[in-house]
This record gives C-alpha cells, sequence and structure tokens, in this order.
C-alpha cells in the first residue's frame, strides 16, 4: 500500500519520549506510518489539521496539560469513526460505552508486549 493510505496511518502520543521513539520505530517497521507526538496539545494540532488522515490513534492515558480521556474525547468529535488504542498503567474508564463508538476503542495495559499491540491494531483495523 502506498504511504499515503490513510489505513496505514497511525498518531502516536506519548509523554514518555523514550517509549514514543521505541513505538515510533515499531510501528514503522511493522509497515505503518507513523507520527509521534510527544503531548496532548501536538496531537491535537495534528490531527485537527486533517483528522480524516488517520486510521488509528494510539495514545496513553495519563500526560501533563491534558487527560488521555480529554484527548480522546476532542478526537472523537473530530472524527467520530477514528479507531484508538489507550496505553496505560492505570485503570480506563471505558469511553468506547459511549453511544456511537462501541467497537473502536482497545485498552492495553502497560507493561505491554508487541503482540498485545498488534493484536489491539488488528481488532480495531483487520488483518491487512
Amino acid at each position: 500500500m502506498p504511504e499515503t493510505d490513510p489505513r496505514k496511518r497511525i498518531l502516536v502520543v506519548d509523554d514518555e519520549p523514550a517509549l514514543l521513539k521505541l513505538l515510533e520505530r515499531y510501528l514503522t517497521r511493522s509497515g505503518y506510518r507513523v507520527e509521534a507526538c510527544g503531548s496532548a496539545q501536538q496531537a491535537l494540532e495534528l490531527f485537527g489539521a486533517d483528522p480524516e488522515v488517520y486510521a488509528l490513534v494510539i495514545a496513553d492515558l495519563r500526560m501533563p496539560g491534558m487527560s488521555g480521556e480529554e484527548l480522546l474525547e476532542m478526537l472523537i468529535r473530530r472524527n467520530p469513526s477514528i479507531r484508538i488504542v489507550v496505553c496505560s498503567g492505570y485503570p480506563f474508564n471505558h469511553l468506547d460505552r459511549r453511544p456511537g463508538i462501541e467497537g473502536q476503542i482497545r485498552f492495553v495495559q502497560k507493561p505491554f508486549l508487541p503482540s498485545m499491540l498488534d493484536h489491539a491494531i488488528r481488532e480495531l483495523l483487520g488483518s491487512s
């Protein structure tokens, strides 16, 4: 698939620089086009420029300045069909139970294995 294929574009948001770099490298090697952001605000700016271009967002739940849950609410408002993987060491309150977005969010508990992230992505995007 071409690099511009929106089914292969992932926005990754995490305030831990080492994890952000690791996820970016891993997902790129897995064939995705990845844009990595170290803050929720930066992610909102990138996503807001073209919300339909991303197939998936991978986001931490706890970040300085704005919680991951606030970020997810804003992303969903801008693109109601966006798929999201929440990666966190903290419990998640299941935003996906809100009407209209059932099945669009998966939770992966930190620390996680790459296979756990792969499984969540495949569930949301299909096996392609």
